[in-house]
């Protein structure tokens, strides 16, 4: 079994090599991976789709978070900067 600590490593090399499919394959596996109250994983997992180019997922993620703050607005900010600039 993944710890978390390696799978948020893993959503890191995907988002860097822009790869969609192998992001998509590693956020589906672990169900329920990234609970909605915890910002630093879900601002990697933000981060990763939008280096993908997947910005509805990103967003999606972002909208599902119970407690958004500095670190989760930052990264979705910054995944719609880095699309339309």
């Amino acid at each position: 079994s993944i710890n978390r600590n390696a799978l948020l490593q893993l959503f890191k090399v995907c988002g860097k090599q822009r790869n969609l499919s192998n992001a998509i394959r590693s956020y589906s596996d672990p169900k329920g991976f990234v609970p909605k109250n915890k910002c630093i994983a879900a601002a990697i997992i933000i981060t990763m789709f939008s280096k993908c180019g997947a910005l509805g997922q990103a967003n999606a993620i972002f909208k599902e978070m119970r407690n958004q703050n500095v670190v989760t607005w930052n990264a979705t900010i910054s995944c719609y900067i880095q699309r339309f600039v």
